[in-house]
């Protein structure tokens, strides 16, 4: 009942993201605003001026400029509220890189329209989170057989594979968006800080690639699935994860604290407006973006959250088992999570549980099993 519930949620949140994100953005002129900077040699800032031809390809280049005239501001600190906002999103791009990653990973989701995840992570950078995420978690929910019917089987990595996922969202992911946000002209040129942004789009896709390449050359573990514990390479991944998503989330409220007069204060850089106020007029290109990045996060936060709860509720356990929770005791955990790690790390820890109460319930199985068999040929032998 709970995932179909959550199907139902994202469903919904797949035409409302739609809406918030580009019906919004074109009713208040960003929409239009994109489009003059398409055609001009001037970055969103009005002042740098640049080239617009990275590819040769007309409808790529058209798409980067756009893509790259919504991330300068971001990259370049023009706004405490935006850059605040960016910092946080940037942290919690982590466990959702290795959420994503890992399921494309997992068995039972093996050819799987899901398991595409460098194509969704795309389709996420270009389209938007707040429709792509819905969507994908939908599509999960409605046909990933780690979320009909979970087991230690089915959702099982590879520890080397963990690995490789690790090292690809660190190289192909971290490693950009820190080079991106380097000042420029102090640091970095004003060609190279173009160029970074324009890198940094293809993010989802770096990431694939060098966790393809760290998987080739680790080969496959042989202990992956016979463990009766959780990976440790998994475990580490997944807390490493954790430990950026916390620490940019708690650091992102600090540093608001320190600006902000008031305690209402803090929470300002987080908070979208109204999308459904059609007379709302940006007064800026840096409004606009702050807008469409506000309600970015806070659909895909939203999408996540469902996504996870019904997940970590999915494993059937008894309700005379110690390991049983209500669906209402898991929110409640989730609702103090987000408040530590922020959405997407509080969705990875919840998978993360999910993973080890699989691994217990496995464990214990067996030694029932083995009990039940030591129990029957202790009679055997007593009646021959």
């Amino acid at each position: 009942m709970p995932q179909l519930a959550g199907k139902l949620i994202l469903a919904g949140l797949i035409p409302l993201g739609a809406w918030v994100l580009h019906g919004f953005a074109s009713c208040n002129g960003l929409i239009q605003m994109f489009e003059d900077f398409g055609k001009q040699t001037v970055l969103s800032d009005g002042v740098t001026d640049y080239t617009g031809a990275f590819t040769g390809l007309e409808g790529l280049d058209r798409l980067l400029r756009t893509l790259l005239n919504f991330f300068w501001p971001v990259a370049n600190g023009h706004d405490w509220a935006l850059s605040l906002h960016a910092f946080m999103f940037a942290g919690q791009g982590v466990p959702l890189l290795v959420l994503n990653m890992l399921e494309g990973a997992r068995p039972g989701n093996k050819s799987l329209v899901v398991s595409y995840v460098t194509v969704f992570g795309i389709l996420y950078m270009v389209v938007g989170l707040a429709i792509m995420a819905p969507l994908y978690l939908f599509l999960h929910l409605l046909t990933s057989r780690t979320a009909t019917a979970p087991s230690k089987a089915k959702v099982a990595v590879d520890p080397n594979t963990a690995k490789a996922v690790g090292f690809g969202v660190f190289v192909g992911y971290v490693l950009p968006t820190i080079f991106m946000s380097l000042p420029h002209p102090s640091l970095l040129s004003t060609d190279t800080k173009v160029l970074s942004v324009v890198f940094w789009q293809a993010v989802p896709l770096w990431a694939s690639v060098c966790a393809y390449f760290a998987s080739t050359a680790l080969g496959q573990s042989a202990t992956s699935r016979s463990s009766s514990n959780l990976p440790s390479a998994l475990g580490a991944v997944y807390a490493a994860s954790l430990i950026i998503a916390t620490a940019t989330h708690v650091a992102t409220f600090a540093i608001s604290a320190n600006l902000s007069d008031t305690w209402s204060g803090i929470f300002t850089f987080l908070i979208p407006p109204n999308p459904f106020n059609t007379d709302m007029r940006i007064s800026s290109f840096l409004e606009g973006a702050t807008w469409f990045l506000q309600w970015d996060y806070t659909m895909m936060s939203l999408a996540y959250m469902v996504w996870a709860i019904g997940i970590r509720h999915g494993v059937e356990v008894p309700r005379s088992s110690h390991h049983f929770e209500t669906l209402g005791k898991i929110a409640l955990r989730s609702m103090a999570k987000l408040l530590v790690m922020g959405p997407i790390g509080a969705a990875l820890s919840l998978v993360w549980e999910r993973d080890q109460l699989l691994w217990q319930l496995d464990s214990e199985s067996g030694e029932k099993g083995e009990k039940n068999r030591s129990r029957r040929m202790s009679r055997k032998w007593m009646f021959s």
